[in-house]
């Protein structure tokens, strides 16, 4: 895969995130962006390891909005 491309973990909106490593990994995906709104227990740092151990690149962190905008 390109090195300018990342998935964006909403793809995989059922799987936990330990399945989804190893779907990327099998892919051949190396760059994926993660959303606040999967992180399990141990959140972002927990999250972040395991993805990085697993020679995966976090490309970018997606955070729902905060606020209401009228």
């Amino acid at each position: 895969m390109h090195r300018r491309i990342s998935v964006n973990e909403v793809c995989f909106p059922a799987l936990p995130l330990t399945e989804k490593i190893a779907w990327w990994r099998k892919a051949g995906i190396d760059r994926v962006g993660l959303a606040s709104l999967y992180r399990g227990e141990g959140g972002w740092p927990a999250d972040l390891q395991l993805v990085q151990d697993a020679g995966i690149e976090v490309g970018y962190l997606m955070h729902a909005r905060m606020y209401h905008v009228d």
